[in-house]
């Protein structure tokens, strides 16, 4: 099959650098083994190490360091697919990445942001916490059924799907069926920005057929939007800017912003419900104490979130030669800023591999990143974390028991795990 170029490695990233970290990353990137194993190991060559792909990033500070640096980390180009896939302008896939405002630098990431910054805030989200909570009691009646009717249940169909959709749907103001369709196309995009050296021509394609798909539905949300006198939600948010100082944005960028809170929001949600089970099942004293002690609620969020972040990895770009502590970053180097590594950092907190409910991780010193940090910090940290609050505590309430009935399938890669199945049964 014929193959093309996903990577221009330069010179740069490949003089002097370990062999072993390009098998770790593809381990890491493959999901064959468990990715704080692979991030110990990596630690262990150092805080920060060279790949052939680019610079890898582990410890905490380093990464916020990156992360707070605009002026020498750039987002451009920092999808290392994006970037380096010859005649990237005609890929349909690519030019949809490419377009979000999260691979854009200022001013162009600003004049997307704004328009959206209200309605994502943490008081908007609060003001959908009526819905948000019908939608937790939907879907655990959902997940009561299928329990009584078969003994097991797949959460992942049942509970996280449904709930993330009507979620973010109750955001944009449109049916959580149309989101659901994403779900298909934006898997596929979710692979193929891995960390690989070479990329078939078919998967270029399928990405960019994914592309399109996304595109065109979000294109019909869209028009059908604006034939609504009374339209509400981010979407209308967008068509119609309302505030003083927001832009209008071209039907593209208003598309590129809903494939990244749509799209990207449902994966990452859907995610984190899933992940929280599993971090909870691991630490069951901690479970009980979700439902026993509702005043650690808000922290306990905090640290499930810290404990498996939806994001794993995000990506920069070198604007110029620069330093982490003693280690020389290259004009154009390709960073690697591994989150999940940064938040479990044992220089930042005592057993950062144990779930702990009631750890401090309030105030610059102790606060950990999984929404990333600086300008570009995850617009849907508060839809997630009141989403979080409302159905975990509902869910173990009603089923004391649940526990995983089978191993979850997991697709992952380098920038997080994707859950395509997750078994559960509520039997004691």
């Amino acid at each position: 099959m014929k193959e093309v170029s996903a990577l221009a490695v330069t010179d740069l990233t490949t003089v002097g650098h370990d062999g072993r970290i390009d098998t770790l990353l593809r381990e890491l990137n493959r999901g064959t083994r468990d990715r704080h194993d692979v991030y110990r190991e990596l630690r262990e060559r150092g805080p920060v190490v060279r790949s052939r792909w680019g610079v890898v990033v582990l410890r905490f500070e380093d990464c916020l360091r990156v992360l707070s640096d605009h002026a020498t980390f750039s987002q451009l180009g920092g999808n290392a697919f994006a970037t380096h896939v010859p005649g990237r302008a005609t890929h349909p896939s690519l030019v949809l990445a490419a377009a979000t405002m999260v691979m854009a630098d200022e001013p162009r990431h600003a004049r997307l942001r704004a328009p959206v910054t209200h309605d994502l805030s943490a008081r908007c989200v609060r003001s959908l916490r009526p819905g948000i909570e019908a939608a937790a009691q939907r879907v655990l009646d959902d997940l009561e059924r299928e329990l009584q009717q078969s003994g097991q249940a797949d959460l992942m169909r049942v509970v996280a799907w449904p709930f993330a959709a009507a979620v973010i749907g109750l955001l944009a103001g449109v049916d959580a069926n149309e989101l659901l369709a994403l779900k298909r196309p934006h898997a596929v995009l979710l692979d193929s920005v891995a960390l690989r050296m070479r990329r078939s021509l078919k998967e270029i394609t399928a990405a960019d057929q994914a592309g399109i798909e996304i595109s065109d539905a979000l294109g019909r949300m869209v028009a059908a939007k604006r034939v609504q006198s009374d339209g509400h939600g981010l979407i209308t948010t967008l068509i119609r800017p309302s505030r003083p100082g927001y832009p209008e944005l071209s039907d593209a960028d208003i598309i590129a912003n809903l494939y990244t809170i749509l799209g990207v929001g449902l994966f990452n949600l859907s995610g984190s419900v899933c992940t929280s089970v599993l971090s909870l099942e691991q630490f069951p004293g901690e479970r009980e104490r979700l439902t026993q002690e509702p005043s650690l609620l808000d922290n306990a969020i905090q640290e499930l979130l810290r404990f498996h972040p939806a994001i794993q990895n995000i990506y920069r770009h070198a604007k110029n030669d620069t330093f982490i502590g003693e280690f020389q970053i290259n004009v154009g180097e390709l960073v690697l800023v591994m989150l999940g590594a940064a938040n479990r950092d044992p220089a930042r907190w005592s057993e950062p591999d144990t779930l702990r409910l009631d750890r401090d991780l309030s105030g610059p010193k102790r606060h950990a990143l999984p929404f990333g940090h600086g300008i570009h910090n995850c617009l849907g940290k508060s839809t997630a974390t009141e989403a979080l609050r409302t159905l975990l505590p509902q869910m173990y309430e009603r089923f004391p028991n649940l526990h995983t009935a089978a191993a979850p399938t997991l697709r992952g890669n380098i920038t997080g795990e994707h859950i395509a199945t997750f078994p559960v049964t509520a039997n004691a």
